[in-house]
């Protein structure tokens, strides 16, 4: 990889490079400092396992939303929808069990029930309505769709790997060692694909193969 002139860069040059020491787990904040446009087109042994390990760690949980946006959201409502508890509770009591029992939300998924109580409540809905309309929300985590890249990343390179296997195994371009190095699952579709044999011990050699038969054309001709 080119040398990289920011510390940003070169700590994402030194969690992918082949030269740099082995990866430690990944932290839940790897990913969302992960630069995709920096992870080369093939992955070496060590760049994998470093993808693998980010797109298996847990995303970072969302920010909750503030008290102002989350007042901000109560208010709007309050504006457009009435009441039924016509003040048989205080206001300021009520607002604080709503913010107790939603305010841990993201202000996105706060700002999507609000829209959704808008159109389909009649009266200020109840913390329960809340929940259950935050429950049908999907989660809008942007990091979701970037560890989808990441796996795809992942797999396109699993899959080159197989393809150049097979293709070395049709050529009979390979070692005993390259056979034994191999997933067991790529030694079995080798097998069906009639380039290799699976011996009674188990292990996998390479077919052998025909030889072409001599072109007689010339003694013919």
């Amino acid at each position: 990889m080119q040398q990289i002139g920011t510390i940003t860069d070169r700590v994402h040059q030194a969690a992918l490079s082949p030269t740099s020491p082995a990866p430690r787990p990944a932290s839940p904040d790897a990913l969302q400092q992960l630069d995709l446009a920096k992870v080369p087109e093939r992955l070496t042994d060590r760049m994998l396992a470093r993808l693998e390990e980010i797109a298996a760690a847990p995303l970072p949980r969302p920010v909750p939303c503030s008290e102002a946006e989350f007042m901000e959201a109560m208010a709007v409502l309050a504006v457009a929808l009435p009441s039924q508890h016509r003040g048989e509770v205080s206001k300021d009591v009520l607002a604080e069990a709503y913010r107790q029992a939603l305010g841990n939300y993201p202000v996105a998924a706060i700002r999507a029930m609000r829209d959704e109580a808008l159109r389909r409540c009649q009266w200020f809905p109840t913390i329960r309505e809340c929940l259950d309309m935050l429950s049908q929300i999907a989660p809008s985590n942007p990091l979701e769709s970037k560890r989808g890249v990441v796996l795809r990343r992942i797999s396109d390179e699993r899959q080159a790997r197989f393809e150049e296997a097979m293709a070395r195994l049709a050529a009979g371009e390979v070692s005993q060692d390259d056979i034994d190095a191999m997933p067991d699952r790529w030694k079995r579709i080798g097998e069906t694909r009639s380039h290799l044999w699976r011996c009674d011990c188990g292990s996998y050699v390479l077919r052998p193969r025909r030889a072409a038969p001599p072109d007689n054309r010339e003694a013919t001709a």
